[in-house]
């Protein structure tokens, strides 16, 4: 079995936390956290822009990544939302195994 951690970005904890409720009940995602205040800087339209995002991480099986992508393009507010898989190479055995029970 195989796993990865979901890095994604939102507008605002609302947002997130309903898209993380309907990610755990569909048994997308194992366990998810949301980090509620983070500033984000990019490009966008060749213009510097600032906004107040929140990050949320997702622990899943490699195997539900398409998934969650697909959810994600379907129900997010922004156009091309932040979505980076991240392969888990290690890590507690038993928290492993209750991650790949959780499908």
């Amino acid at each position: 079995m195989s796993f990865c951690l979901a890095y994604m970005t939102f507008a605002d904890k609302e947002e997130a936390r309903v898209f993380a409720k309907e990610v755990i009940e569909e048994k997308i995602v194992a366990c998810l956290n949301i980090f509620p205040a983070v500033e984000s800087y990019f490009l966008w339209d060749n213009k510097l822009s600032h906004e107040n995002e929140v990050v949320l991480i997702a622990k899943l099986l490699e195997d539900n990544f398409s998934a969650l992508e697909q959810l994600t393009l379907a129900k997010h507010s922004y156009d091309n939302p932040c979505l980076l898989k991240l392969p888990i190479i290690g890590g507690s055995k038993k928290f492993l195994d209750w991650i790949g029970s959780e499908k």
